[in-house]
């Protein structure tokens, strides 16, 4: 295995058992190989610092810093442990806005830390699913400003459009509203809180309360404590009792 650090932070690497593992093929409507794309392991590091450095601005930077974090290949989905802290992606090739979509969603279940329990671990999807879109849109705007090498400027608007084209995977309400939504489908959501098409949903609804109080990210690391009760309701109130940000934390409790 092959290890390549991040630039600023050496306990923080990509791990690369095989450099097929994240070789991506680009394949014709019958199913040829037309073109292979072989990442450098050292991009990868680079890029998924941007999104550590970013993640900086909105948690504890010494906290982050003393985290020790491998990040490895695997598939079919990308994963992640809190204890040890192990990021597992699976993005492919060059596709930069997959690795910032997958890595600040997991890194978002690491900066949670403690476990949530299960009748909320939907909730915790839909935080880091927010989680992904909010740090998209931050890359994409540090990417035009200070792009990994010169020449990949013009890669930034496309960066943002990936936020856009998750966004309309979402679940359709076909007129109904978020709080019946959650209502009618929370047996659903607590046994399968990996319901994507939902939490993309409820992501698309928390972004604007997130980007108007980006504080709300410090707070997420205490989300554990906020976890008494039965329901969303009793966690949103137990939050609003202990925060700063009352007014956005009100803004989540009226959408459900």
């Amino acid at each position: 295995m092959e290890y390549f650090s991040f630039p600023s932070n050496p306990n923080w690497a990509v791990v690369v058992k095989d450099i097929s593992d994240w070789t991506a093929y680009e394949k014709d409507n019958e199913g040829k190989i037309i073109d292979t794309i072989i990442p450098q392991p050292a991009d990868i590091a680079i890029v998924l610092d941007l999104v550590k450095r970013a993640f900086e601005k909105y948690y504890p930077s010494e906290r982050i810093n003393n985290l020790h974090i491998p990040v490895l290949h695997d598939e079919p989905v990308p994963s992640s442990y809190k204890l040890p802290e192990i990021v597992f992606l699976s993005s492919k090739g060059r596709y930069w806005s997959m690795y910032i979509y997958q890595f600040a969603h997991e890194l978002c279940h690491i900066m949670i830390g403690a476990k949530i329990p299960d009748r909320f671990r939907w909730f915790e999807e839909a935080i880091c699913e927010v989680s992904s879109q909010f740090f998209l849109m931050r890359l994409s705007e540090l990417w035009f400003k200070n792009p990994p090498y010169p020449n990949w400027i013009s890669y930034a608007p496309y960066i943002a459009e990936y936020r856009n084209i998750q966004a309309l995977t979402a679940y359709d309400l076909a007129g109904q509203s978020l709080t019946d939504f959650t209502r009618a489908n929370i047996a659903r959501l607590t046994a399968d809180p990996y319901w994507r098409e939902a939490n993309t949903l409820f992501a698309n609804n928390l972004l604007p309360i997130f980007e108007k109080e980006p504080g709300l990210w410090c707070e997420i690391q205490r989300l554990v404590e906020f976890c008494k009760g039965n329901s969303l309701s009793d966690l949103l109130s137990n939050w609003n009792n202990s925060t700063n940000y009352s007014e956005s934390v009100r803004e989540m409790a009226i959408l459900f």
